[in-house]
């Protein structure tokens, strides 16, 4: 439990598992024995802590800092009665190991006269391990104007054009597992990403230099999303996951930050500027010698044979601020369930580096908070607005400090049930919507989905024909029925068949065949098959016997005959057989 140490209250005084406590430069309080204490004096009660019944909530006496919006009446300092709690909430979202998860079952029904695709809904439960839980000490990142945090928690500055090893195994057989490089463009204040390198599984894959959306593999230009050499690349509007069977993972905000998590199987095997994943945060260390800052980017530098680039280290840039005024951005109510898990000290001396430049570069190390928490086990809230960090979405999306990695779209909507990764800062689709990844129209309810046959959109309550049924769309699903359509099998020229399916094929046969029947025999039709009059080779239709279930025959013969004084050909002739239900023989008729 953190406590202000000039607060004299008793040690059960502490603040009530809020979802949220009061933004720092506000005059939210509780009077504890008659002393006004800040909210944000306090954290979460430790389990079986209470407050006391005589602490009350004092209402605000001054304005909030800017930037930052007000809490709702309660949320500064208490929660209400039936509320749900920020761990019950954060439970909600991230669920344990002992709660299930609801998947789908799809089934196909059958029904009698119809072809109909019917979706059964019928809940099952699958067990996934807790995606939230802290792994911090795995992962690395860089963000910003230049700031790396390594796996062991070592905190630094590398202003550098040049491309560096972020990580890679380290020893005798390094090449077999991975090498991760990495290119910064720094133009001024911008400190970008503009190329990610990697060699894992035999393949080298490449970010930055190929279009939107997609990534070079061994030197071809391939689309996003894809799955190759035992890698996934997958996308979202506003960042590039990758995934290595190998065990590491990275996540590209497409700007100025980069995450990988690594395997904890790796600690203590790996180099570069993420450090030598030992747990000891000092990775300016080389062959147990001390390395300064350039010494250390120096080692780690990648330049091919024709390529120069110089490391230029700046100045350490003095605070522009007071360490304090970072502080309480870090300890406000948005990363109320953050302030504990990390390393506030650190951060808030690149916040008062970054203060020296602008509120845009002060906004990346504030986003870079909000990611660590999460990394860390935490649920960062909403702590952007329109004047302060704002982040434009496309489409009609909106930005959310921790949402699914995994969005439900039109072409799949149960993405975030199978989905066992923590959340992202990324922009999303608001509650109640999908994204529509077949039409790409943005947010759309789920009623509203489009679907897609043989490359072509067609919009909820448009229809396709084909091969006797008919497909109405609806809500991003289609719903088949089966018409009444004819279908036509033929013999041309004696020996040229073809089926009700359209399938061609030749045969010369010399015989009776069955040319088609009924499953239950209710008719079954014969073709007989003869040699032609003037050939050695071919064949002729000599005549067909329809034989019906009731008994009857309808048989036709190419020799022409007289009925009723009435020259015909070919003659038609019906017989019943009373005695034999299936006629399956060939009468010739002269």
């Amino acid at each position: 439990m953190f406590r202000d140490p000039n607060i004299k209250a008793p040690t059960s005084d502490c603040c009530p598992d809020v979802f949220a406590t009061a933004p720092y430069g506000s005059s939210y309080g509780w009077l504890v024995h008659g002393t006004t204490v800040p909210c944000h004096s306090f954290k979460l009660c430790m389990a079986g802590e209470v407050w006391p019944p005589d602490i009350r909530r004092q209402l605000p006496t001054s304005d909030l800092a800017p930037g930052l919006e007000p809490p709702s009446p309660w949320a500064a300092c208490e929660t209400p009665a039936g509320a749900l709690s920020g761990q019950e909430k954060r439970d909600l979202l991230y669920p344990g190991p002992n709660m299930g998860t609801i998947l789908w079952l799809l089934s196909l029904t059958l029904l009698p006269g119809a072809l109909t695709q019917i979706v059964t809904m019928a809940p099952t439960t699958q067990t996934f391990n807790t995606a939230n839980s802290s792994h911090l000490n795995q992962v690395c990142t860089t963000w910003g104007n230049s700031h790396w945090k390594s796996f062991d928690g070592h905190f630094y500055t590398l202003p550098s054009p040049c491309t560096h090893v972020m990580t890679k195994v380290c020893g005798t057989e390094a090449e077999s597992f991975f090498v991760i490089h990495i290119t910064r463009s720094v133009v001024g204040l911008k400190h970008n990403i503009s190329k990610i390198l990697m060699k894992v599984e035999g393949a080298v894959i490449e970010l930055g230099d190929s279009p939107r959306d997609t990534a070079k593999i061994n030197g071809e230009t391939v689309d996003l999303p894809t799955v190759m050499y035992g890698v996934s690349l997958s996308v979202t509007p506003s960042s590039v996951v990758i995934q290595a069977n190998v065990g590491f993972r990275i996540i590209w905000n497409r700007d100025d930050s980069v995450d990988i998590e690594m395997d904890i199987k790796y600690q203590g095997q790996l180099c570069g500027l993420c450090g030598n994943f030992n747990g000891i945060s000092n990775d300016f260390r080389k062959n147990e010698l001390q390395l300064s800052l350039l010494d250390f980017a120096e080692t780690y530098k990648v330049t091919g044979p024709t390529e120069s680039c110089d490391i230029h280290l700046p100045e350490p840039a003095q605070g522009c601020v007071e360490k304090q005024y970072c502080e309480d951005i870090f300890s406000s109510a948005p990363f109320t369930d953050c302030y504990g898990r990390l390393d506030v000290d650190a951060f808030s001396s690149m916040c008062m580096s970054d203060m020296c430049n602008s509120t845009l570069v002060l906004c990346k190390t504030i986003s870079e908070f909000s990611r660590q928490c999460v990394h860390a086990g935490g649920l960062p809230l909403k702590w952007r607005n329109e004047s302060f960090c704002n982040v434009t979405c496309p489409f009609n999306m909106e930005f959310q400090e921790c949402s699914t990695s995994c969005p439900n779209t039109c072409s799949n909507r149960e993405a975030s049930q199978t989905c066992d990764t923590h959340c992202l800062d990324l922009c999303s689709c608001p509650s109640g919507t999908i994204f529509d990844d077949i039409g790409e129209s943005g947010c759309v309810p789920v009623t509203s989905c489009p679907c897609l046959h043989n490359g072509k959109v067609y919009q909820t309550g448009e229809s396709y024909s084909y091969q006797c049924r008919n497909c109405v769309c609806g809500g991003g699903q289609w719903t088949c029925t089966a018409t009444d359509c004819p279908g036509t099998c033929s013999v041309e020229g004696g020996a040229h068949i073809t089926t009700y399916d359209r399938k061609s094929f030749t045969f010369h046969g010399e015989c009776s065949y069955v040319l088609t029947k009924s499953e239950g025999s209710e008719f079954t039709v014969l073709v007989d098959l003869a040699k032609c009059d003037l050939s050695e080779t071919g064949t002729c239709v000599r005549g067909i016997v329809l034989a019906l279930y009731s008994n009857s025959t309808v048989s036709i013969h190419t020799q022409s005959c007289n009925i009723l004084g009435q020259r015909v050909n070919p003659l038609f002739w019906l017989t019943k057989n009373k005695n034999k239900k299936n006629i399956n023989h060939w009468s010739e008729l002269n």
